[in-house]
């Protein structure tokens, strides 16, 4: 993907959730979805916004794009306007100093939708693998779908960002399957007990080991995916950790970190960082070499962690590290204390 971020899109559980909540208590629910973007906005393909009854959730990219978006759902939502609609807010419609246009989908949920909710939630939580499809016919109303494969739609297709696709003469949108990147926490100390709210709050998916019974608990964890008690190692050698996923290494001592290090960075993750200083840095090059971990890689890992913002306290260094995280999702430089 070229933008990670699924906050706010059909692939972010909590969205989808609260979408589902409203839907299943008979309030009026409406979705809006950017299809295809030109130019520069705000925010990209697949954003999502929604309104449940009692306001809305998620964001399009704000300004006068969701102002009108908005208009247009509480129409949908109290039957004044239609309860579908595809239109390209155009930067000659919206005034915006971007310059740039957005498709959005207007769909307000009917009962047929049912079944689609129900599939989407269920592949959301298995993470499987799975196709969106969203079509909005000349006459009738938008048919949404979850596909175990790539949908069969004719015709020109414009790629998008964040693996979408639009197909303008079917008037079909299209999301490809991704496997959500992991980051994989290691350490239930204090700093992570900040960092991984943090995290989860824009947007990525978090899973916490430690070797300390007392700490390594849900409870302590409450938006983490899974919370592991074991050896440091052990638990890194069982994890799927692929090119996508992230690594963070914050155990209770510098032997555990390098052990994790080793185990972790042959399996190439597309960001690993640990906590720590220069002159752990220079050792920890060292060690890293001579175990074999090939040069570019050991370049590459962020240690200290986090950007350099003068952090001191626990919620202050989760800051500094969500910082450069975010960034390093978003594709730009890597700076480095």
């Amino acid at each position: 993907m070229t933008v990670a971020d699924l906050t706010d899109t059909l692939r972010d559980p909590r969205f989808v959730g609260a979408v589902a909540r409203s839907f299943v208590q008979g309030r009026p629910t409406v979705v809006a979805v950017v299809l295809s973007c030109r130019g520069s906005m705000p925010r990209e393909a697949s954003a999502a916004m929604a309104y449940v009854g009692d306001g809305f959730i998620g964001t399009v990219g704000g300004g006068k794009v969701e102002a009108m978006v908005q208009e247009r759902c509480l129409a949908a939502a109290d039957g004044t306007g239609p309860a579908d609609d595809l239109t390209w807010y155009t930067h000659a419609m919206t005034a915006m100093a971007c310059g740039g246009d957005a498709l959005v989908g207007i769909h307000r949920l009917v009962p047929a939708d049912a079944v689609f909710l129900d599939r989407l939630l269920d592949a959301l939580d298995a993470g499987a693998g799975h196709w969106l499809e969203a079509a909005w016919p000349e006459e009738g109303p938008a048919a949404l779908a979850v596909r175990d494969g790539a949908p069969d739609v004719p015709g020109p297709v414009s790629p998008g960002a964040n693996d979408t696709l639009w197909y303008p003469e079917a008037r079909t949108y299209v999301e490809r399957p991704v496997a959500d990147p992991v980051v994989y926490v290691f350490g239930a100390g204090h700093v992570s007990a900040a960092l991984v709210p943090a995290l989860s709050a824009v947007g990525f998916t978090c899973e916490v080991a430690d070797d300390r019974p007392a700490l390594a608990v849900p409870d302590r964890f409450p938006e983490a995916r899974a919370v592991r008690c074991g050896d440091f190692v052990e638990v890194a050698r069982g994890l799927p950790i692929g090119p996508r996923d992230y690594v963070v290494v914050m155990t209770h001592g510098h032997v555990a970190d390098l052990d994790v290090l080793k185990a972790a960075m042959g399996r190439h993750p597309t960001y690993v960082g640990c906590i720590g200083s220069r002159s752990k840095r220079r050792l920890f090059d060292e060690e890293l070499l001579s175990a074999g971990i090939p040069a570019p890689e050991v370049a590459a890992l962020h240690l200290p962690i986090g950007d350099d913002i003068g952090a001191v306290t626990p919620a202050e260094i989760a800051v500094s590290v969500c910082a450069e995280m975010v960034r390093h999702r978003a594709g730009g430089p890597h700076h480095r204390p």
